[in-house]
């Protein structure tokens, strides 16, 4: 029996230095007999052994080489579907480098075109979703373990439409007046806008000029809306933009067209009468012909109780010599008859406007305008009068001077 240990250093797979191995070696004789010997001589013996040795191990055969490996890669993982095509890549490890292999390439979808370390997988025709790229490497020549499979997946987005936003300048408008539109918009995949259309529910949109912006995919457009025949209300232009991938939006830009006001028709007075002053001594009296006249001024008046009665007074310019502001007498003389003369036709004061007409040498008259309800005087060369400043002596009768009293009494006759 032997028993022991030792120590290996190893110096390669095959190889390794042994510097100490140590045995322990009991030894049994079992009883044998020596012939030939003085006698029969029966005898059993043991021995006890300690062995060292030293030197080289010797390793033959090996472990088993280990299995083929492969890993695929793509590049981008996320394509939209013009954005291809997609690129995989292949790494493989521990195949025999002296013979050559093989590679398979296949996908979930879209045409995969490879060969022993890359393929190309088309996406123009894939639709939104995730793929997956397969590659099978196989070494014909090993019998075992010669192949290895690895695989890679990529998403194909969902394209998304443009964005776009439109507004209107004014957004209030009569017919005929132009309106300015403005659009803005940009594609959230880069991509460049086609086409912009307009429709709008009245008149007609002749486009301006289009911009491109500072990123791929962003514009600004203008157009002007022609409003000529379009009936009163709201007003919409819609736009519709396209990109060179189908994919189109919408925005919508509203103005509201008021209907022009109505010609104003301007009412003014009219002239209903007008009467004389023919006292020489007073030149402001109101006389039975003028209060006649001043009767059928109040009937009108009464008729029509929410117009008004302009007073205009006039005078010869010898008359104004002779007294001060005569004109202004004579029509708030006429005015005074009609809120409380002796007709008592009590005409409310504030429906009468009393004037004075500037212009000097138009007769000795009053004339009597009637303004209806909304109407607006318009006689030109006539001033309002300021009644408070009037003279005392309403009668409009000249001031008597030294002189005047001498031709008086001269043209007085005697007494007989």
């Amino acid at each position: 029996m032997a028993v022991g240990g030792g120590i290996d250093i190893r110096l390669s797979r095959l190889i390794s230095f042994r510097p100490v191995q140590l045995d322990y070696l009991p030894t049994h004789f079992s009883p044998f007999n020596i012939t030939n010997a003085p006698g029969n001589i029966n005898a059993t013996k043991w021995q006890q052994n300690l062995r060292y040795s030293a030197g080289l191990s010797f390793r033959f055969g090996g472990a088993p080489p280990p299995p083929p490996k492969a890993s695929c890669s793509v590049a981008p993982t996320e394509v939209l579907p013009w954005q291809g095509p997609v690129k995989a890549s292949l790494q493989t490890a521990d195949f025999n480098p002296k013979h050559p292999i093989t590679t398979d390439w296949k996908g979930t979808g879209g045409t995969v075109n490879g060969d022993n370390t890359s393929a190309t997988i088309d996406t123009t025709t894939l639709t939104p979703g995730s793929y997956t790229v397969t590659a099978v490497v196989t070494d014909p020549k090993e019998k075992k373990m010669n192949s290895a499979s690895c695989s890679a997946s990529f998403t194909v987005k969902q394209p998304q439409p443009p964005q776009v936003a439109c507004s209107a300048t004014p957004t209030t408008v009569h017919p005929g007046d132009p309106v300015n539109l403005s659009i803005q918009g940009s594609s959230p995949d880069g991509s460049q806008i086609k086409d912009r259309n307009f429709s709008a529910s009245a008149g007609s949109v002749k486009e301006g000029e289009t911009t491109a912006g500072g990123q791929r995919g962003q514009f600004s457009s203008t157009a002007v809306l022609d409003t000529s025949n379009a009936p009163p209300g709201p007003l919409n232009v819609t736009v519709n933009v396209t990109d060179v991938h189908g994919q189109s939006a919408t925005c919508v830009a509203t103005a509201n067209v008021e209907a022009l006001p109505a010609p104003v028709t301007v009412v003014s007075e009219s002239l209903i009468s007008d009467c004389e002053f023919k006292n020489a001594k007073k030149l402001a009296r109101i006389d039975n012909e003028c209060k006649a006249v001043l009767d059928e001024v109040a009937l009108r008046l009464q008729h029509e109780p929410n117009g008004k009665l302009v007073v205009v007074g006039y005078a010869q310019e010898e008359e104004e010599v002779k007294v001060t502001e005569v004109e202004g007498l004579r029509a708030y003389n006429a005015k005074a008859y009609l809120t409380g003369g002796e007709a008592k036709q009590q005409i409310d004061a504030s429906r009468i406007e009393v004037r004075q007409s500037e212009d000097r040498g138009t007769g000795s008259k009053a004339q009597f305008y009637f303004v209806p309800e909304g109407g607006t005087f318009t006689v030109k060369d006539t001033t309002v009068v300021d009644e408070t400043s009037l003279p005392a002596d309403k009668t409009g009768a000249p001031k008597k001077t030294k002189a005047s009293k001498q031709q008086a009494a001269a043209s007085t006759p005697p007494a007989e």
